[in-house]
């Protein structure tokens, strides 16, 4: 699990991680990133961008959703992101990689159970980024015994892809054997 402050650069970390991963090991990558969306500079809402489908779907927004479940001043469309979510986290494929699970995220205990699932199977790989604060399940994950977290900082963020790469690729390269 990956976490850091906001904005430190945890999905940028995703984004070039999965982009190695094919590119040098042309590994199957199941999972997918959430992007701010920008209006005349200012944050807007989220999407999912999912990495086996290629498809993009708005999850939360200041004004285009109207639901009861908000985080701040984002209404969030739950059933948007499950849709795209959830069959991303299921399946065969060589790595997930998921961002995130945050408080937006853990609106859907689907999610959750789906997450759980994942992360207690030892013979998945698994690479997700995970809010720094957060209660319940975030709390719960970063305590769980198959989970090593991995703090992101402006100062080893250019680090952090190659680390994960390599930790990645002797993983493969064991379970081979």
């Amino acid at each position: 699990m990956i976490t850091g402050t906001p904005g430190v650069g945890k999905t940028t970390v995703i984004t070039k991680l999965y982009k190695d991963l094919i590119d040098k090991l042309s590994l199957s990558i199941k999972g997918f990133i959430t992007t701010e969306i920008r209006k005349g500079g200012d944050r807007v809402g989220f999407e999912i961008k999912t990495f086996s489908s290629d498809q993009t779907a708005l999850i939360a927004h200041v004004s285009e959703i109207k639901s009861s479940l908000k985080v701040g001043k984002y209404s969030v469309n739950i059933d948007n992101f499950e849709k795209f979510a959830l069959p991303e986290i299921k399946g065969k494929c060589d790595v997930y990689l998921i961002d995130e699970i945050g408080k937006m995220e853990c609106f859907s205990e689907k999610y959750i159970k789906a997450m759980e699932e994942l992360i207690d199977d030892e013979n998945k790989l698994l690479i997700a980024t995970i809010s720094q604060k957060g209660e319940g399940f975030m709390s719960q994950i970063k305590k769980h015994p198959n989970v090593e977290l991995l703090e992101i900082t402006r100062q080893n963020r250019d680090q952090v892809p190659q680390i994960l790469f390599s930790k990645i690729e002797k993983l493969l390269k064991n379970s081979q054997k």
